[in-house]
């Protein structure tokens, strides 16, 4: 959307079990902060937050999550359908999503935060089988 504009800042990028919005203060509460997820079967889908902090924006923005494989290949993304307003680049923005990401294999990822479909910050995840021996 702001391709001729500089790309915001990202003060935060995390990845929770769940975000959500304290009802008597508006802080945001980050629950879990997993690094990696583990299940018997793949794909496999769960229940992931995320927590993003930026500053420096200037205008409407698409924000989009992205799950990159060990090769570099994008295999999920997901995000608001809109863009979003950040108008004032002296203003913190905080965006709390909890998405249904869909993790197609085990290996190492990333989850990689684009705005405007270019990357501004990445968190590795790793997604692994069960220990048999555990």
């Amino acid at each position: 959307m702001n391709a001729h504009l500089p790309d915001p800042v990202c003060k935060a990028f995390l990845v929770c079990r769940q975000v959500s919005v304290d009802p008597r203060s508006g802080e945001c509460l980050l629950v879990g902060l997993p690094m990696g997820h583990t299940h018997h079967r793949f794909p496999c889908a769960a229940m992931v937050g995320f927590f993003a902090r930026l500053a420096d924006a200037r205008g409407d923005s698409l924000l989009e999550v992205q799950l990159i494989d060990g090769e570099g290949a994008v295999v999920w993304r997901d995000g608001p359908p809109d863009p979003v307003p950040m108008p004032d680049p002296l203003v913190y923005y905080d965006f709390r999503l909890n998405l249904n990401v869909v993790f197609p294999a085990p290996g190492d990822h990333q989850f990689v935060l684009a705005v405007d479909g270019r990357p501004v910050a990445a968190q590795r995840f790793r997604v692994s089988l069960p220990d048999p021996n555990a």
